[in-house]
């Protein structure tokens, strides 16, 4: 019953590692907690996807668990994705902004292009999703 009530996404700091240019990006999202998550004190695990708006996204199909994030096979491309954060968030208060951070490398690849976030919120207690591995069949021709 928890919402996102917004991801924005706010200063862009470079940095110097291991002679490689990083990039850090500032995400504030904030939450809206239901009564009964906060009466419950419900958890949660927040996933924010922070994806190069130059990379075609086709369709984004997720199995998403509280703690793990599966994709489908689509046109959409992994490569897009720049970060992945997880983070767990707890029903404590109605209204919880929480601020947090991306890595980005190869800025100058994207100055033709932009970033944004894609921010799902998943309860712990909730339906779990997954894939088994793949077995393929080897038939024999007579």
């Amino acid at each position: 019953m928890a919402k996102i009530a917004s991801i924005k996404l706010s200063s862009l700091e470079l940095k110097k590692v291991a002679n490689t240019d990083l990039s850090r990006v500032q995400i504030r999202t904030c939450l809206e907690f239901h009564p009964l998550d906060l009466r419950l004190g419900m958890e949660y695990q927040l996933h924010l996807f922070l994806f190069d708006t130059s990379t075609p996204l086709g369709e984004l199909k997720l199995l998403i668990n509280w703690d793990e994030v599966d994709f489908f096979e689509t046109s959409f491309s992994k490569a897009g994705i720049l970060d992945h954060i997880r983070l767990k968030v707890s029903a404590n208060n109605a209204k919880m902004t929480i601020e947090s951070s991306a890595t980005v490398s190869k800025l100058e690849n994207l100055a033709q292009g932009g970033i944004r976030v894609f921010g799902t919120l998943v309860p712990v207690i909730s339906r779990a999703t997954s894939w088994s591995n793949t077995y393929l069949f080897n038939p024999q021709l007579k």
